[in-house]
């Protein structure tokens, strides 16, 4: 039986090292079963995560579509939580999951983690101060978009 395979992007950041380590550490049956990937720049980031038992995934940096397309396309699962501004690579991994949905028939999973301070405050960095209440009505995508231009 093929296991499944979790990618998970910002790997060596908080989150991402943060649920990283909870995959690796996991009791679920389930998750032990699989085959876990980190998505790292450099040499060194990659030598860390191998030698906590992680696959890793080397790439050149979230402006590389082709490149995150394609090493996406070889997962069942992408945890996305490199930066939540960063429209061009969400896109690539959610285009690499269709591919593989498309060639295995399989479902695909993608979850992004990142980016909650795009909707809320950003007190720390001085920028825009959201003061408006979200309603899951409504097309967020579009206002985010709108409010980043």
């Amino acid at each position: 039986m093929t296991s499944f395979k979790i990618l998970v992007t910002g790997a060596t950041g908080y989150i991402g090292g943060t649920i990283l380590s909870d995959l690796v550490n996991s009791q679920n049956d389930f998750v032990r079963k699989s085959s876990i990937s980190g998505l790292v720049r450099g040499e060194a980031k990659a030598k860390e995560l191998s030698g906590k038992g992680v696959n890793v995934e080397l790439f050149s940096d979230l402006d590389a579509s082709d490149e995150i397309e394609k090493i996406a396309g070889g997962y069942d699962m992408v945890i996305h939580t490199a930066s939540g501004y960063h429209e061009g690579s969400a896109k690539a991994l959610i285009l690499g999951l269709a591919e593989r949905k498309k060639n295995t028939g399989k479902d695909v999973y993608y979850i992004h983690t990142s980016g909650t301070s795009n909707l809320g405050d950003q007190p720390i960095t001085g920028k825009y101060t959201e003061t408006r209440v979200f309603s899951d009505k409504e097309d967020i995508y579009s206002y985010e978009k709108m409010r980043n231009e």
